[in-house]
């Protein structure tokens, strides 16, 4: 048996899951931090026009 081959089999396989779960949750936390931008702006519009009040 050549254990060779079975480590360069088990390397693809470890790449191929280590890369199939970094890839989709990098996606999904860069998707999540945009929709928090863009959900947190109009509380940002809003605080800042209370500021701008005249006394």
């Amino acid at each position: 048996m050549d254990m060779s081959a079975d480590q360069a089999a088990h390397r693809r396989l470890t790449l191929l899951l280590t890369g199939g779960c970094a890839g989709p949750a990098a996606l999904s936390a860069a998707a999540g931090h945009l929709l928090s931008g863009r959900a947190i702006r109009p509380v940002l519009t809003d605080c800042a026009s209370r500021r701008r009040v005249p006394r």
